[in-house]
This record gives structure tokens, C-alpha cells and sequence, in this order.
């Protein structure tokens, strides 16, 4: 094993939402838990300039290989006293990512949300009292159906269009 592959570090937030990358083109992820340490100290070093707080507790980690069994998944974060053990999926600004990106969690997800909102649609627009037809279809595009396609660009492939997946879609003729 040799240290000198490259290393890159990508970050995306959104106010108290953070998320930090680490990825190169091996997967040593002993030596990419060790950078995002190093990553947080300086963190510390900002905050401490600047007034704001982290909370290690709240942090998540999580593994993405090609080949999991060729490396050590269970290559763990330490944050001060706190140990951080990688999770098969997390929250990245609202959407959740699985370790395969297959998106099966957040596709659970958005079921859910049809499950629960899609009978609350029905009870407010019952035929003989309640929302008329027009109401009901307003608050289902500005309620419903932007909570279940939150994120789609990321997660969802529309029929016919060629994506990097392994599985294929067919193409309507």
C-alpha cells in the first residue's frame, strides 16, 4: 500500500448542515477517516474564531467502495471521546444515500410520505363537504408531490435515458 495516492476533499452545507467528501482513486478508508479528523480540527480552529459550535455527537459516517470486501468498512471516526461507527445510509440535505447509491432507503422514504399524505388529500376533499377538486389538486402539486420528488435530479433516472447504473432501462420504441 502506498500513501501517495491523491486525495481530494469536497464540502457541501447548507447553514448548520454539513458534508465533507474524501475520495481518491484507492479506497483506504483507515487513511480517509484520519484526513476527516484532521478536517474537523481545523473546523475547531474556525469555530473557535469565530464563535460557532459543532456537535460531534450529531456526525455520520459512511463508507462508499466498489468493492467493499476489499477494504475495511468498518474503519471507524474518532471526534474527541466520540467514536463514530459507518452507517449503511445518511441524510445528505434531505435525501438519503445508501453505501451501494442504489437510493432504496430513500425511495422507503418517499412511500412513506405517499402513505401518509396521499389519505390526508383524500380526507379533506371527500364528495360531499371539504376542498372542491381544484383545492385539492393545489395542495396536492404544492405539498405532495414536492415532498415525495425532493431530490429526484439526484436519485431518480427517467425512462429511456441512459445513466452509469449496471442495470439497464429499456427504451420506448
Amino acid at each position: 500500500m502506498t500513501n501517495n495516492i491523491a486525495l481530494r476533499v469536497s464540502a457541501i452545507g447548507f447553514v448548520d448542515d454539513i458534508h465533507v467528501l474524501i475520495y481518491g482513486d484507492s479506497t483506504f478508508l483507515e487513511r480517509n477517516c484520519r484526513t476527516l479528523e484532521k478536517i474537523h480540527e481545523s473546523c475547531e480552529e474556525w469555530a473557535s474564531k469565530h464563535g460557532a459550535q459543532f456537535a460531534p455527537e450529531k456526525y455520520e459516517l459512511i463508507h462508499f467502495a466498489k468493492r467493499p470486501r476489499s477494504f475495511n468498512i468498518a474503519a471507524t471516526l474518532k471526534i474527541g471521546q466520540i467514536q463514530k461507527v459507518a452507517t449503511d445510509n445518511v441524510r445528505v440535505l434531505g435525501v438519503q444515500v445508501d453505501t451501494k447509491l442504489n437510493w432504496g432507503p430513500r425511495l422507503v422514504r418517499i412511500a412513506q410520505k405517499h402513505a401518509s399524505q396521499s389519505p390526508a388529500i383524500d380526507r379533506i376533499s371527500v364528495s360531499t363537504w371539504g376542498a372542491s377538486f381544484k383545492m385539492a389538486r393545489l395542495i396536492y402539486t404544492s405539498v405532495v408531490r414536492l415532498s415525495i420528488t425532493y431530490g429526484a435530479s439526484v436519485w431518480y433516472a427517467p425512462q429511456g435515458v441512459v445513466t452509469s447504473r449496471k442495470q439497464t432501462r429499456s427504451t420506448p420504441k
